[in-house]
């Protein structure tokens, strides 16, 4: 009774996440920026999630050789810090705009592309213990292995880009090229303001607080202790915006894996059947993460 009060429960969630996607590309151009990237890693994040299943089916298959376990534990970190180092090295120039969507994209697309391969080794693995009476060959651990590293490291190239979303995002000007502020804006009425540099106040020949002006050569001025109050109130307003697309993905990633449960009971996987059926949740899996990532792409993308 309570898996089928839970399934309804994520129905009628996911359904008011849709009715919300759709509100929100009809709407673009007025729902703000960072309501849209909130909503979108949430449900880029909501996706099924296979990770726990196969993380059982690994150790399922290894329980009786610990170390390899571990082996697998020590390579996964290891893995973890060259993905983040290459990505930095190789991607972090696109980190706005179009070209940042795209490789966002890309990256899901890769990640998904290297989770097929546990297919592989699911498959490799009951070829092996049927005609090996149970015992795990060198070609097996082999796959699994290659497996473990391109998941660990492909996932960790499409999980960054949506870091640094969260972190771009709420520092990103509006189309007036003034950032979503708006006591802010009303204040610099679409003007920049000109502030001095560490240099030029030494320089000055004037000891007072002499207001500065706006940007376009207008004779309007406003006082700095003013822009250092709006200035405070915009890094308050980034720190928690921030926060929240953080916590945008943990929460997605929560709703994940609760729809990953009525598959798992649908395809009828459990450790008693050896995991029957694992490799069509991963495929699912899969599919899902590359066409709601696609589909939800508009989301981010500026009219």
């Amino acid at each position: 009774w309570l898996s089928h009060f839970a399934w309804k429960i994520l129905v009628m969630l996911l359904c008011l996440l849709l009715v919300s996607t759709a509100s929100a590309i009809y709407c673009n151009n007025r729902w703000q920026k960072c309501h849209r990237v909130g909503l979108f890693l949430i449900l880029r994040n909501a996706v099924p999630s296979d990770s726990i299943v196969v993380s059982s089916f690994f150790y399922s298959v290894f329980q009786s050789q610990p170390l390899l376990l571990q082996v697998f534990s020590f390579l996964g970190l290891f893995v973890r810090t060259i993905s983040s180092w290459s990505y930095t090295r190789l991607w972090s120039k696109f980190s706005h705009g179009r070209p940042f969507l795209i490789l966002l994209g890309g990256l899901v697309f890769l990640s998904a592309m290297a989770s097929l391969l546990n297919i592989s080794f699911f498959q490799k693995y009951y070829e092996a213990t049927t005609s090996n009476d149970g015992d795990l060959t060198s070609s097996v651990i082999g796959v699994a292995l290659l497996a473990s590293v391109a998941n660990t490291f492909f996932g960790e190239w499409a999980f960054l880009p949506e870091v640094i979303l969260a972190s771009v995002s709420p520092m990103e000007p509006s189309k007036n090229g003034v950032a979503d502020n708006p006591q802010l804006n009303e204040t610099l009425a679409d003007n920049q303001i000109i502030i001095p540099t560490t240099a030029t106040a030494a320089t000055s020949t004037s000891g007072t607080n002499t207001p500065m002006n706006l940007g376009n050569g207008s004779s309007d001025t406003v006082e700095p202790t003013r822009i250092a109050t709006h200035c405070e109130d915009t890094q308050q307003r980034i720190a928690v915006e921030y926060g929240s697309l953080i916590s945008c993905i943990d929460f997605g990633d929560q709703l994940g894996s609760l729809a990953a449960g009525p598959l798992v009971a649908v395809l009828g996987i459990s450790r008693e059947n050896g995991f029957l059926h694992l490799d069509h949740l991963i495929l699912i899996c899969a599919l899902s993460s590359v066409i709601v990532t696609f589909g939800m792409l508009p989301l981010l993308w500026n009219k």
